[in-house]
């Protein structure tokens, strides 16, 4: 939602497209919750005549800034599982972040919480002989 630094980014197949300054500071929250794809004066303020006219798929909410080299990292990752499953591969796209220990993660950003459905260790571990070199 918002970074400490005041900048928000959009990335396409882990493409910088476009960053905004946005003030710093805690989020307005009303009772409807969060609308992707929409502009919102506040999170839950709904306006049926502000729709994003897009389509928006793996959207992900991350309460810190993830760098150039992990979201290419994440991209190829993800697109790599795709590729897997259109050949016949089962794969969990929808397991559950965990912590060192195996337990469930919550993470509260700001007042919104938040489940994050990605274990990054259990997607690693897929992929441990892939050549990390593409990334630099």
């Amino acid at each position: 939602m918002r970074q400490e630094s005041g900048f928000n980014a959009i990335y396409r197949n882990s493409i910088e497209i476009g960053v905004a300054g946005l003030p710093t500071g805690a989020l307005d929250i009303d009772d409807g919750g969060l609308w992707l794809g929409q502009t919102q004066s506040a999170v839950g303020s709904f306006s049926p005549g502000a729709n994003c006219l897009c389509r928006l798929d793996e959207t992900a909410l991350h309460d810190d800034d993830l760098g150039q080299k992990e979201i290419n990292r994440r991209y190829f990752l993800t697109r790599r599982l795709k590729e897997l499953e259109r050949e016949g591969l089962q794969t969990n796209m929808a397991s559950t972040k965990l912590d060192d220990k195996g337990a469930l993660v919550n993470a509260r950003l700001d007042a919104l919480e938040v489940q994050f459905a990605a274990n990054q260790n259990a997607l690693l571990g897929r992929f441990q002989n892939i050549d990390d070199s593409w990334t630099t």
